[in-house]
């Protein structure tokens, strides 16, 4: 069943526990979603995710990764992550797209959680030594390493994993010993800095003795279109202006219709049972 319901510009207010699988952004309007209940991101197949195609859009509430996601944010667009996020055990939180993603708050990573953020490596290590990027799953700690294109890649793993293969071993070692005694910020975590005070040192030498031999556990890979696989119900928030009459509209796939609410509102389309906001989860508030 699709569900629809047009909002103004402004705050979509979700009161309850939520789960979607895909929030499309089609305005240049800022769009915020807020209130008192959270948010959680999971889909069956393919991957959850969040696609900003234009403007500045705000998810201002408690946010989980339950599924591996993608935010796709536009180049010129902006998505910021307001309140807590959470990626869950073992699964991937990717940014791709031109844009900009700004975390708020605390990213807190459980155990074998990734994610890929166009964040540089030293940025990374100010966010872990501040306390914004953390992880759950104690003995585990914050690694990361160069993902290429400008991109890092941050894990929930084993201190002394330089390079987040989930082991310690004889690369790891020789990593560290390539940067040996460099201080002042030179160093950083796949160069052996476990400690975040940009030095290769004694004390980082000690971390990675402790661990060598050890495992960290697996990130799990987003099940692929088509498996048989069993999936929980979610739905699609697709959040598009609507077009005039004389224009397909996104929306609708092509086929054209007019706007009984006049102007140029916010659509929200359920594409799922699972979640209602027009009837239970979401409130439109018109922002002056």
């Amino acid at each position: 069943m699709n569900s629809e319901q047009d909002f103004a510009d402004g705050q979509i207010q979700i009161r309850c526990a939520e789960k979607v699988g895909t929030l499309v952004f089609n305005n240049t309007s800022t769009y915020v979603i807020a209130g008192a209940g959270s948010l959680t991101l999971q889909a069956g197949g393919g991957g959850a995710q969040v696609v900003v195609q234009a403007g500045t859009q705000e998810i201002n509430l408690p946010l989980t990764i339950a599924s591996s996601t993608t935010f796709n944010v536009a180049a010129g667009a902006t998505l910021i992550i307001g309140d807590p996020l959470t990626i869950n055990a073992g699964m991937t939180l990717t940014q791709t797209g031109g844009g900009s993603v700004v975390y708020r708050s605390t990213v807190t990573l459980q155990s074998g959680a990734a994610m890929i953020t166009s964040a540089d490596a030293a940025s990374v290590r100010g966010q872990v030594a501040n306390g914004q990027l953390i992880t759950a799953a104690a003995p585990e700690v914050i690694g990361y390493t160069d993902a290429g294109g400008g991109q890092t890649l941050v894990r929930s793993t084993v201190t002394g994993d330089t390079n987040l293969d989930g082991k310690v071993d004889v690369t790891d070692l020789g990593n560290l010993a390539t940067n040996y005694g460099k201080s002042g910020g030179a160093v950083v975590w796949s160069q052996g800095d476990f400690n975040y005070d940009g030095s290769g040192d004694v004390a980082d030498l000690g971390d990675l003795a402790s661990n060598y031999g050890s495992l960290a556990p697996a990130p799990m890979q987003a099940p692929m279109r088509g498996s048989m696989q069993a999936s929980p119900q979610v739905s699609t928030l697709r959040m598009v202006s609507v077009r005039p009459a004389v224009e397909p509209s996104v929306a609708d796939g092509g086929s054209s219709g007019n706007n009984s609410n006049g102007g140029d509102p916010l659509q929200a389309w359920l594409d799922d049972d699972a979640v209602d906001f027009t009837s239970r989860a979401a409130r439109a508030r018109h922002r002056s």
